[in-house]
C-alpha cells in the first residue's frame, strides 16, 4: 500500500501541472477582479472631464417689437451671456470626491483580490488532496488485486476456501469502488479549481510543487490596521466625507455675472453688465445633504466593526494553524505508526494462518481510512497556512 506520509505536501506527477504560485497569480484575471479593473478604468477616463466650471454659460435672446409711438415703431431686442460661479469652490470638491471614489475602487479591488486568492488557494489544496487520495486508493486497489491473485493461486480449488475466495473478491471490488469514487472526487475538484480560476473547463488540471507553509506567515501579527477589510472601510469613510463636502458645496450661494447688448428702435443701442447672487432661503439640497451626512456617519461607524472583524480573523487564523499543526503531529507521531504496526502484525498473523481474510480486510480498510484522514489533516494545515499567508501578504503591500 502507498504510504501517505509526505505525499500531500510534495506530490509528484508525470505531466506538468499548475503550481500554487501560478494558481494565485491567475487571480488578477478572475472575472470579478477584471470587472473592478474595468470600473476603475472607466471612472479614471470619465473623471478627467471634471473641469473648473460647475455651471453652464447661459445665452439669452429676447426679440421684441416696439408699437408706440409711430415714429419709434420697429424691431428691437436683447442678447446676452451669463455664467454662475459657485462661491464654495464646488469644482475642487468634485475633483476631490472623484479622487476618493477612485481610491475606494482600488481598495475594493484589494479586498476582492484577496478573497479570490483565498478561494483559489482552497480549491488548489482541495485538488491536491483529491490527487493524493486517488493515489492512495488506486495503490490500495492494485495491492488488493495482487493479494487476491496470490492467495487464489495458493488456495487452488479446495472446497473449504470458497468463503475465503468470496471475501477476497468482495474486498477487491470494494477497493476498486473506492478508487473510482476518489477519481470522481478528483474530477469535481478540477472543476472547482477551474471555476475559481475563471476558466470554462477544467482542462485536466493537476497540481505540482509544494503548497503554502509557515515560512510565509511573517508580518501576520503587525497588519491589523492594514488588513483589506479595514482599508476598504477607511476608504469608504474618506469617499463619503468627500461626497458630503461636494453636496454641501453644491448648495452654496451662486454669483451670476453677465453682459448683454440691447437694441432700441429706431437706432438706439444699450450695453448691460449683470450681477446677481442667490439669497438664503429654502435649501433644495437639504435632502441630498441629509443622505450624504448619514452615509458618512455610517461609514465611520463601520470602521470599528471592520477592526473587530480583523481581530476575529486573526484569532481564528492563529487557532486554526495551532490546532491543525497539532493534529498533523498526532498523526505523524502516533496514529500512523500505530496503524502501520497493527497492519504488519495482522499480515504476519494471516500468513501464519492465525488471522482470517475478514479480519485482515478490516484492518487494511482501517489503515486506509487512517492514511486518508492524515491527508485531510495535512490539507487543513495547508489551508490554515494559506489563509494566514494571504492575510499577511495583502497587509504587507502598500495600501491602495
Amino acid at each position: 500500500m502507498i504510504s501517505s506520509l509526505g505525499c500531500f505536501l510534495v506530490l509528484a506527477v508525470s505531466e506538468p501541472g499548475l503550481s500554487y504560485a501560478d494558481a494565485l497569480s491567475a487571480a488578477s484575471a478572475h472575472p470579478e477582479v477584471v470587472a473592478v479593473d474595468a470600473r476603475g478604468a472607466v471612472r479614471t477616463i470619465g473623471d478627467r472631464g471634471i473641469g473648473v466650471l460647475t455651471q453652464r454659460t447661459l445665452l439669452s435672446l429676447s426679440p421684441a417689437y416696439r408699437l408706440f409711438s409711430e415714429q419709434d415703431r420697429g424691431f428691437e431686442g436683447q442678447i446676452g451671456l451669463s455664467h454662475g460661479w459657485n462661491l464654495a469652490d464646488l469644482a475642487t470638491e468634485r475633483r476631490r470626491a472623484a479622487t476618493e471614489e477612485r481610491a475606494l475602487i482600488a481598495a475594493e479591488r484589494h479586498g476582492i483580490l484577496q478573497e479570490v486568492e483565498l478561494d483559489i488557494a482552497g480549491r488548489w489544496i482541495g485538488l491536491r488532496l483529491a490527487e493524493a487520495v486517488v493515489d492512495l486508493a488506486v495503490g490500495r486497489a492494485r495491492a488488493a488485486e495482487r493479494r487476491r491473485d496470490d492467495l487464489l493461486r495458493a488456495f487452488g480449488v479446495v472446497p473449504g476456501t470458497r468463503r475465503e475466495r468470496a471475501s477476497l473478491d468482495l474486498y477487491t471490488a470494494e477497493a476498486a469502488r473506492v478508487a473510482l469514487q476518489a477519481q470522481g472526487e478528483r474530477f469535481h475538484a478540477q472543476l472547482h479549481l477551474a471555476e475559481a480560476l475563471g476558466r470554462s473547463s477544467n482542462d485536466q488540471l493537476r497540481t505540482r510543487g509544494s503548497g503554502p507553509d509557515d515560512a510565509s506567515l511573517a508580518g501576520l501579527e503587525t497588519c491589523r490596521e492594514r488588513a483589506a477589510v479595514v482599508v476598504v472601510a477607511k476608504a469608504r469613510v474618506r469617499a463619503a466625507q468627500a461626497h458630503r463636502a461636494e453636496v454641501d458645496a453644491s448648495g452654496a450661494p451662486v454669483l451670476t455675472t453677465g453682459v448683454a447688448v440691447q437694441r432700441e428702435s429706431p437706432d438706439g443701442w444699450i450695453g448691460w453688465l449683470n450681477l446677481g447672487v442667490t439669497l438664503p432661503g429654502a435649501d433644495p439640497q437639504a435632502r441630498s445633504k441629509a443622505k450624504a451626512r448619514a452615509a458618512a456617519a455610517a461609514a465611520r461607524a463601520a470602521v470599528e466593526g471592520a477592526t473587530r472583524t480583523v481581530d476575529r480573523q486573526l484569532a481564528f487564523i492563529r487557532h486554526e494553524i495551532e490546532h491543525a499543526r497539532e493534529t498533523v503531529e498526532l498523526f505523524e507521531g502516533r496514529l500512523i505508526p500505530a496503524s502501520k504496526t497493527r497492519l504488519a502484525v495482522e499480515r504476519e498473523g494471516f500468513a501464519a494462518g492465525e488471522v482470517t481474510v475478514w479480519a485482515l480486510r478490516r484492518t487494511e480498510r482501517e489503515h486506509f481510512e487512517a492514511e486518508q484522514s492524515f491527508l485531510r489533516a495535512q490539507a487543513e494545515l495547508s489551508m490554515a497556512y494559506a489563509r494566514g499567508a494571504l492575510f499577511a501578504r495583502r497587509c504587507g503591500e502598500e495600501s491602495p
